[in-house]
């Protein structure tokens, strides 16, 4: 399997919490366009989650439209689901894998803006 392209059905605004405007459809696309594309360099994957209440919307959805015909014109993307490359993956028996948390300085205060 080579790079993967995983649409489901993104941005950080969320109502009621985010702060600020929703970007419009044309600098969204621009960002996962190029998101897309840092991803496929680094062989990466680019997992875009979508929200129905902001993506839903036609503007973005046509965004999102033309960010997979971006990759799938690269012609080394594939678009595929979380579920099928859960599959994909626990097809290869694969040793299970453990890490270790690093450790966390339990006096450690987030300084407040």
């Amino acid at each position: 399997m080579g790079r993967i392209l995983l649409s489901s059905a993104g941005t950080c605004f969320i109502p009621g919490v985010s702060e600020g405007d929703i970007d419009s459809p044309a600098k969204v696309r621009e960002v996962w366009g190029l998101e897309l594309a840092a991803l496929r360099d680094e062989a990466g994957c680019f997992v875009l989650t979508n929200h129905p209440f902001i993506t839903g919307r036609p503007s973005r959805t046509a965004a999102l439209e033309q960010v997979i015909v971006q990759g799938l014109e690269y012609g080394d993307v594939g678009v595929t689901s979380l579920g099928e490359i859960a599959e994909h993956v626990r097809s290869r028996a694969l040793p299970p894998r453990t890490l270790t948390p690093p450790p966390v300085d339990p006096e450690y205060r987030r300084p407040t803006p």
